[in-house]
């Protein structure tokens, strides 16, 4: 039997979540687009204009490609494609007074001499997505953090000590004994003759994709911001990276979308000839409150380490703050996600005591994890990513 639930999801703060495509003004451009009074970042499709030119272009049209192909210069064919990117539009954006100002200050010294790459999200079409088996990833780090939690003491130990020699063991940091924790937390059994994903409790949830609008989108930088307790200020680092987002409520932007969530209950009774089965059942209930508990307890103490004591550029985080301690920790019904790039190592990982973090060495020693927050500069405020609300519609 499958229990079918339709739920509701709104993005509270950006949500990137990557293509793997990194783009360059050979690719976009800012515009005011459809009279608008102010610039959009507007992606379009090289290739596009091309063929528009060649099929139905003016004879100057066809010369300006012409020349501007045989001059061999990247420069020079990013300005071609600038001037007639209104024959390729695939999607435009909004843009931070932030990007707007390094765009301008950039985009005359040189392609490649410049900082203006941009990280694309996921798109179907025009329209932005997240996908399912992202939304699914949270929910299986929340559901495995609290079965870890619930373990007796004994069991838990035993698993800190697996966790403990296992990271002492690999220079690489894979997480190999991840599974030794999952398979214990889950009361799960290596069983011979059976491949492991007929013994994964979570093979019995599929959830979908969910849209959003193609006009709800955002592209912004990103900082690298650490709080200065003396200055009582979020601090930020050098860095550039710019990327496309679906911009959530607090950063003016009230898009909605949704997703279903199936689970299928005959997936989690197997029985196998041995007498040994899956007795970890899954359920709405269980994942509503193994989230709310996960990402509230992680939001607390990123709240009280980065952003409690700071005054200035932090309004919007105080506002976030709000909106998930309304969201009771026993609610039937709302649940929290954190989700996409720029997360934080604490969200996609079990509790601290099994966290095993890859970090940067530094003159022979590892550094230290957690010291930073990478945060978006929505016009002086800072907001950390991937923050969504859930709700059950039925």
């Amino acid at each position: 039997m499958k229990e079918i639930y339709k739920i509701k999801i709104e993005p509270l703060t950006a949500v990137h979540i990557g293509s793997g495509n990194s783009l360059l003004p050979i690719d976009y451009t800012l515009e005011k687009p459809n009279n608008s009074t102010e610039k959009h970042y507007v992606k379009f499709s090289s290739d596009k204009i091309i063929n528009s030119i060649l099929e139905s272009g003016t004879a100057q049209q066809k010369q300006e490609l012409q020349n501007v192909s045989d001059l061999n210069d990247i420069n020079a064919l990013a300005k071609f494609f600038r001037k007639y990117f209104y024959l390729g539009v695939e999607y435009d954006s909004r843009v931070t007074k932030d990007f707007i100002n390094l765009y301008s200050s950039k985009i005359n010294s040189g392609l490649f001499e410049n900082s203006l790459e941009v990280n694309q999200i996921l798109h179907n079409g025009a329209k932005p997505y997240i996908p399912g088996s992202s939304i699914k990833g949270a929910v299986r780090t929340a559901i495995l953090n609290q079965a870890l939690m619930d373990l007796p003491q004994e069991s838990y130990d035993e698993l800190l000590e697996v966790a403990d020699k296992e990271k002492q063991q690999d220079s690489k940091k894979s997480g190999r004994y991840e599974k030794k924790i999952q398979n214990k937390a889950l009361l799960m059994l290596s069983v011979k003759g059976f491949d492991d994903a007929k013994l994964d409790p979570f093979r019995c949830i599929e959830i979908s994709d969910c849209e959003f609008s193609a006009r709800n989108q955002l592209v912004a930088r990103m900082e690298n911001a650490k709080i200065d307790k003396f200055k009582k200020e979020l601090c930020s680092e050098s860095m550039q990276i710019i990327a496309e987002s679906i911009p959530g409520k607090l950063a003016d932007c009230k898009t909605a979308s949704g997703f279903t969530i199936r689970i299928n209950e005959d997936l989690q009774n197997i029985e196998l000839p041995n007498g040994f089965c899956i007795n970890k059942q899954i359920d709405l209930q269980e994942i509503i409150s193994a989230c709310n508990f996960f990402f509230k307890s992680q939001f607390n103490e990123e709240y009280k380490k980065f952003y409690k004591d700071a005054y200035e550029s932090v309004d919007k985080i105080f506002e976030l703050k709000k909106i998930i301690d309304s969201i009771p920790e026993n609610s039937e019904t709302e649940f929290l996600l954190r989700l996409g790039r720029w997360s934080q190592i604490e969200y996609v990982t079990f509790e601290n005591n099994f966290r095993n973090p890859k970090t940067p060495t530094k003159k022979g020693r590892e550094m230290p994890f957690g010291t930073s927050r990478t945060v978006l500069n929505y016009d002086g405020q800072y907001l950390p990513m991937g923050w969504c609300k859930c709700s059950v519609e039925n």
